[in-house]
């Protein structure tokens, strides 16, 4: 099973280009991977089946970057270059400057000029499932839910499965790690 990540790079004072990663995602694999590697390096990577500290292993044609306004965590885990190193960012937890807005950044909501068709295939989803809900927090910082009859719902949600595996796609390793620096 794949652990899915996203490198989101700032282009733009509300622009962030996200880099989709297919597999070994998790910390203690991409923080290392992730240490030779530039933001320009990533973002001419594009779209990427795995990071590694000799190449990167890129999809080959490559999807274009997912831009957003802010940095946002779609699968298992988010990084970003911060201080001029690659750091994993918890999107819940930002400081101030850096918590979107609703109107930016909402995962109850595509963002401008998503389709439904985007948030299949970033998703691997083969369907959806949309379920209605209504809040059952007992705190401002609780965000508990429960599903519930349309008539009793406050909002609803559109759920989109993976599957299992990605459609097979031709893969090449264009971008062998940079040489010693002397």
């Amino acid at each position: 099973m794949s652990t899915r990540a996203q490198i989101a790079i700032q282009t733009g004072p509300k622009e962030w280009a996200h880099v989709y990663v297919h597999y070994d995602g998790y910390p203690t694999h991409m923080l290392p991977a992730l240490a030779r590697w530039t933001p320009k390096d990533i973002l001419t990577a594009s779209e990427i089946r795995q990071v590694r500290a000799d190449e990167l292993d890129c999809f080959d044609p490559p999807q274009p970057p997912k831009m957003l306004p802010c940095p946002t965590r779609e699968f298992c885990h988010l990084y970003v270059w911060q201080n001029e190193a690659w750091v994993e960012i918890d999107p819940d937890a930002l400081q101030p400057e850096w918590t979107p807005t609703m109107t930016e950044c909402s995962p109850n909501c595509l963002p401008e000029g998503e389709t439904l068709t985007d948030l299949v295939r970033h998703n691997c989803a083969i369907g959806f499932d949309l379920r209605f809900c209504r809040s059952v927090a007992v705190s401002p910082d609780d965000r508990d839910t429960i599903t519930c009859d349309p008539g009793d719902a406050k909002f609803a949600t559109l759920y989109a499965p993976p599957i299992w595996a990605r459609p097979s796609r031709s893969m090449t390793s264009r971008f062998p790690a940079p040489g010693p620096t002397t």
